[in-house]
């Protein structure tokens, strides 16, 4: 098992920009570009589960596909008290023989043609996982896909309570030939058919 333990500001004391504490999400944000180096980023999920040691709220178990693999979280007020920590305190462990065992590269070829991109900003229940939706986005892409981002989650005005606004940036790209508009927009109105389908997803306008 590895484990880690975060404490304190983000980025070093500097002039131009204001001192901010580290929070979950930076944390998160540090696991998943290590799991990253697995080459099989897409398999791993966060899903918020309790822990007895960690702030009820912000903890998650980390899974590599159905298999439990880790956690992540605050540490809780109680035992943050007990050690008499005054700064917020984040965890993580991993076990490292199921987490982070490599995929090995396979030769791909790059191709020489350019990529096309597209954004879509759904509208899901808040309990939706991210990762639910982007392994549908994944199964409706198809092979075109090239990268899969999520740029932003949105809750509030104008979002109906209990919902969030998700934004996701697809990147498609052919190594044989030059993706038409058409093309792309079609694999998107895949991707947008699916989720409806399956989440009940509503396509928020720009």
């Amino acid at each position: 098992v590895i484990g880690g333990v975060v404490v304190g500001a983000v980025w070093p004391e500097q002039w131009d920009a204001a001192p901010r504490a580290a929070d979950f999400f930076d944390v998160k944000a540090d696991v998943a570009a290590l799991l990253e180096l697995t080459g099989e980023a897409s398999a791993f999920r966060f899903v918020a589960e309790p822990h007895p040691a960690l702030h009820p709220g912000q903890s998650a178990r980390i899974y590599r596909g159905d298999h439990a693999v880790g956690w992540i979280g605050k540490l809780h007020p109680q035992r943050q008290r007990a050690l008499d920590l005054v700064h917020s305190v984040y965890v993580f462990e991993l076990e490292t023989q199921t987490a982070l065992a490599a995929r090995v590269p396979a030769f791909a070829e790059i191709s020489r043609y350019p990529a096309v991109s597209r954004d879509v900003a759904v509208v899901v229940e808040d309990n939706c996982e991210v990762h639910a939706l982007e392994k549908i986005v994944r199964a409706a892409a198809g092979g075109l896909l090239r990268e899969l981002t999520v740029l932003s989650v949105y809750r509030g005005a104008p979002i109906e309570k209990g919902k969030k606004s998700i934004a996701l940036g697809l990147n498609l790209q052919d190594t044989s030939r030059t993706l038409t508009d058409a093309e792309a927009d079609a694999v998107v109105s895949r991707v947008v058919q699916e989720l409806r389908a399956q989440l009940n997803a509503a396509i928020r306008d720009k």
